[in-house]
């Protein structure tokens, strides 16, 4: 191996810790107000984030599962795909209407096969 790539390799072993701190440290110190507005903006990418770290800090959350259910429906498989993941890991009185749900399936199916959860969960359609 050249000593180019040695360094590099000791560089990146050195900074991944740190860049796993500071992320973390900047959630834990994420204010309330903007958490909130990470999930009511429908930035799904940070749903999961959000999520865990209000749970964290003790906050009430089930008031967010409409939001998540409408992501499932949604255009992009990706925004579909962040939804089930976060409805699936932090709300496990959803998982069993998520059982045949999958995101590339068509809105329409989509949409009649969750017509129970939705209801249930008082979510627009």
């Amino acid at each position: 191996m050249k000593d180019s790539t040695v360094v590099v390799l000791v560089i990146a072993a050195l900074a991944a810790p740190v860049a796993y701190y500071l992320d973390r440290r900047a959630w834990r110190v994420m204010p309330r107000e903007q958490l909130i507005r990470l999930i009511s903006d429908r930035i799904w990418l940070k749903w999961g984030a959000a999520v865990k770290e209000l749970k964290r800090r003790g906050e009430d959350v089930d008031g967010y599962v409409p939001i998540f259910l409408e992501g499932l429906v949604a255009e992009s498989s990706m925004a579909r795909e962040c939804a089930r993941i976060c409805l699936k890991d932090h709300y496990p009185e959803v998982r069993p209407y998520l059982e045949k749900y999958t995101c590339t399936m068509p809105v329409v199916e989509a949409r009649e096969l969750l017509a129970p959860a939705f209801e249930r969960f008082r979510a627009p359609t």
